[in-house]
């Protein structure tokens, strides 16, 4: 079983993409060079079930792809990167600040 990364609430968090072009050996399973795709989208699901579609996104170098989102609830939340083609699925755990 994975152990989800947790952040305090209020944190800012990065949500990451990353797309491959297709190999050029199907048969094999290396991943092909990272490519910059032309659509790239980053959805994320709070605690509550609100899926949002995040703000513009990022390309700081071929192939990589994020968003930036300020956590505001305590909970499990998910995340999707798409870009054409390529896709990534993570999670991660939100729990109070201790501030608060």
């Amino acid at each position: 079983m994975a152990v989800l990364k947790k952040y305090a609430k209020g944190s800012l968090v990065r949500l990451w993409g990353i797309a491959y072009a297709a190999p050029t050996n199907p048969l094999t399973a290396e991943k092909g060079a990272l490519t910059t795709p032309t659509t790239k989208v980053i959805k994320y699901v709070d605690p509550s079930g609100n899926v949002v579609q995040g703000p513009a996104v990022t390309t700081p170098t071929t192939g990589v792809f994020y968003i930036d989102i300020t956590v505001d609830q305590e909970g499990i939340w998910r995340y999707q990167a798409n870009g054409d083609g390529s896709f990534k699925q993570g999670s991660f755990e939100v729990t109070g600040s201790e501030f608060e």
